[in-house]
């Protein structure tokens, strides 16, 4: 069974990522970063480490958990990747050498030869992603009790006829199989007379409904929301509720039952929740009437979950109907639950969001204000900072960062519910055509990054910026160490020093050009007089050395990959680990334990002082012994002084003509 450890609230975990933009509140920020640094994060320091080439397009963010128990492997951090085509893979998170490069599994929801496929694209109109639709967006993991949630659709063709499928994959992360009964065919329905609905009735529709936001997990229901592919009508913004455990289907919701459109889209960012487990979508396009008629198009929905899902408030912009007809969707962009440090005493809790014209959004959580046609009574309105905005933000002390469409990386200040001044990177890189979603990495406050990719049609470029001053850290272009062709509004991942770029075919991995060390020295058990060896394997672009330790402290001359220890004796006994240095960075492999059997202690320690020693012993006779020596007993290692065999009564002595330190510790054991 895989170690699993239960997250802090929000869905970051120390040293894992298991949700899109790494929490509930969609803050994109990881705050236990402690390898990756603005001293260390350049063209000389970091760069492309390696890649893990995978079978479709990468639209979902790459996950990391930590500690799994992978069946029939060691345990491992694992990288957990989805593609379009409908494939879900696990990959050792630190590192593709020896074993390691190949999948620690992998499995497929298609099978050809029973006629179930993936999507071709050109069957859903002219989508934005091609050839293939099967998995898009990000799954979400429940370390509590190892499962990954994944939502992928299928073309099924049985009979003659085509059907085309959603499910809801609950997978075992240790090994990929199928939990909880499942997966569960989505279907939905709900009472109302809008676009597609048949004697009172709209119904899920499974061609036209395509799941672009990541997986919710909120008290145990996972959230999976949808809106269309292409805009081809009918269609409607859907989130529906399943239990976790159960897979049984707890809440449906449909943002526009009586009119059309309003779909949940948000650029790939999930539905968003705040510390009471209220949970935040926002909408695009399609028919606004309130709650006269429960149709929310380009709005701000505030959803309570204690019972299913109801309506709780909304923000809708006074220019709501302009923005339908113009297709300026509100809902373009992801939401950011903001903490209580950003608020006022007028507005405690607060939520920023953008839209497709570029305008963002601060807006108290308590009172989202609803629609108010003679203009907008929401806390503030920023406009003309990005041309557009398809843009879920990073929210870090007091600062609030955006990428716009063909705008560069903008960081607005926010302290006492007021966005003030922004910062403007140096760079000119700007960010065409669809902008960008950046994430950020620190510790605590100190030492922040943020990370985006720049994302043009022939490769993506991964950039670096210091999260205060904006300046450039690290370009991918700069030593030609870019991604791969890109995928529209990737999000980098960034943990335990490693940042994770998802392309059209391949998972780029980003680190530290240090040494990695691939294969572990491990622990043995040799009898007495025998050998024994450690051997340590690694990865590393520049030369690396080597120093093997015993008990933590330097053995002399231990200095190679493999440390052979000859006649092995009871004083062999220990804990060994190595060392690795290269010009850039230090990796220490794991410990490893040497015993030493058919050995024994003949007598106590005895302690003696300076100048020349004569050592008795007493022990069994006529057995053959060995006498080491130790100038302390709490960090010195023991080092071979003589041999010698005892006489008739057991008894020998040893004389040691180097005893220049103060104090000596001797012992002596079977050989």
């Amino acid at each position: 069974m895989a170690a699993y450890v239960i997250p802090s609230a929000g869905g970051y975990q120390n040293g894992a990522v298991l949700t899109y933009h790494n929490s509930n509140a969609r803050t994109g920020q990881n705050t236990n970063e402690m390898i990756l640094t603005p001293a260390n994060v350049s063209s000389t320091n970091f760069g492309l480490l390696f890649n893990y080439p995978v079978d479709g397009q990468v639209f979902g963010q790459p996950l990391v958990m930590t500690n799994v128990a992978i069946l029939s492997r060691r345990v491992h951090n694992v990288l957990f990747v989805a593609t379009e085509h409908d494939s879900v893979y696990a990959f050792d998170a630190d590192s593709n050498g020896g074993s390691n490069s190949a999948p620690l599994w992998q499995v497929s929801f298609t099978n050809p030869a029973a006629g179930i496929t993936t999507i071709p694209s050109t069957e859903l109109g002219t989508p934005p992603i091609s050839p293939e639709v099967g998995i898009t967006a990000t799954p979400v993991i429940d370390p509590a009790s190892g499962t990954i949630y994944v939502e992928a659709r299928t073309k099924e063709m049985a009979g003659g006829v085509t059907n085309y499928v959603h499910r809801l994959h609950a997978l075992d992360i240790t090994s990929g199989a199928e939990k909880f009964g499942g997966p569960v065919v989505i279907r939905a329905s709900v009472a109302g007379t809008g676009d597609g609905s048949t004697n009172g009735v709209v119904a899920f529709n499974p061609l036209r409904e395509h799941n672009r936001p990541g997986l919710l997990l909120n008290n145990g229901v996972v959230y999976i929301a949808f809106a269309s592919l292409a805009d081809v009508n009918p269609y409607h913004g859907w989130l529906l509720g399943y239990n976790a455990k159960t897979l049984a289907q707890v809440a449906v919701f449909n943002t526009n039952p009586n009119g059309a459109q309003a779909g949940i889209w948000e650029d790939g960012c999930g539905p968003a929740t705040d510390p009471a487990g209220n949970i935040y979508v926002s909408t695009g396009n399609g028919t606004f009437d309130g709650p006269t008629n429960n149709d929310y198009g380009d709005s701000l929905i505030k959803l309570a979950s204690t019972n299913g899902l109801q309506v709780a408030d909304y923000f809708t912009p006074h220019n709501q109907e302009s923005m339908d007809q113009n297709d300026v969707d509100f809902g373009s962009a992801g939401i950011a639950i903001l903490p209580d440090e950003a608020g006022s005493v007028a507005h405690p809790h607060l939520l920023v969001c953008s839209d497709k014209a570029g305008t963002i959004y601060l807006v108290d959580r308590d009172n989202l204000t609803h629609y108010q046609p003679a203009g907008d009574l929401i806390v503030q309105e920023i406009t003309g900072k990005m041309l557009k905005s398809a843009c879920t933000p990073v929210y870090f002390n007091h600062l609030v960062y955006y990428i716009g469409i063909r705008s560069p990386l903008l960081a607005f200040s926010l302290t006492n519910a007021v966005l003030g001044g922004t910062i403007t990177t140096n760079s000119n890189t700007s960010y065409v055509p669809i902008g960008a979603i950046p994430s950020l990495s620190s510790i605590g406050l100190t030492n922040a990054i943020i990370w985006a990719l720049e994302n043009h049609s022939s490769t993506a470029v991964l950039h670096a910026y210091d999260a205060y001053s904006l300046a450039d850290l690290y370009s991918s272009s700069t030593l030609g160490q870019n991604p791969g062709p890109a995928v529209s509004f990737a999000v980098p991942t960034v943990v335990n020093g490693r940042v994770y770029v998802g392309t059209t075919a391949n998972v780029s991995v980003f680190g530290l050009i240090s040494p990695s060390i691939t294969n572990q020295p491990q622990s043995q058990i040799v009898g007495a007089g025998t050998n024994a060896s450690f051997t340590v394997g690694v990865a590393s672009a520049v030369p690396s050395s080597y120093q093997w330790r015993k008990n933590f402290m330097p053995i002399a001359l231990a200095t190679n990959t493999t440390l052979v220890i000859s006649n092995a004796r009871a004083g062999d006994a220990g804990t060994y680990s190595v060392v690795v240095t290269n010009s850039i960075g230090v990796a220490v492999s794991v410990d490893a334990t040497l015993t030493v059997t058919g050995t024994s202690l003949a007598t106590g320690i005895k302690q003696l002082g300076q100048g020349t020693n004569q050592i008795n012993f007493v022990g069994t006779p006529t057995f053959p012994y060995y006498v080491e020596w130790a100038s302390n007993l709490s960090s010195s290692p023991w080092f071979f002084l003589s041999t010698n065999t005892a006489d008739s009564n057991g008894f020998w002595q040893v004389i040691d003509r180097q005893a220049t330190n103060p104090m000596r510790f001797y012992r002596s054991l079977k050989q």
